[in-house]
């Protein structure tokens, strides 16, 4: 779980981490278009994954830069599975030998 520490930090700082998230997120709007994703929501996604890494923050300026930094990751992983599915992803895969050939043409 998380340290008091932590918790305190993102008590003190949430207003100014949901700012950054707002910022992140309009700066991929700008280069992807839409996003689904509210600021509220890459701000939980962020820390779950900080506290799974049970990091040691310094001070406020640290816990920004951290913050940044998994906000950055978090929307690249949505982006890759999201093109992902797009290349489909999702679809049943079998080995090369199980698809069946006639006339030349690989049947589905």
């Amino acid at each position: 779980m998380s340290s008091p520490r932590l918790q305190e930090l993102l008590e003190a700082h949430y207003q100014e981490l949901r700012a950054l998230a707002e910022r992140q997120l309009a700066a991929e709007r700008m280069r992807d278009g839409q996003q689904a994703l509210s600021p509220t929501s890459l701000l939980g996604e962020a820390f779950t994954r900080l506290l799974q890494q049970r990091t040691r923050i310094a001070d406020k300026n640290h816990l920004a830069a951290i913050a940044t930094m998994l906000f950055v990751r978090v929307l690249a992983d949505r982006h890759r599975r999201r093109r992902a599915q797009k290349r489909g992803g999702g679809n049943d895969t079998r080995p090369i030998d199980e698809v069946e050939v006639s006339d030349g043409k690989p049947t589905p």
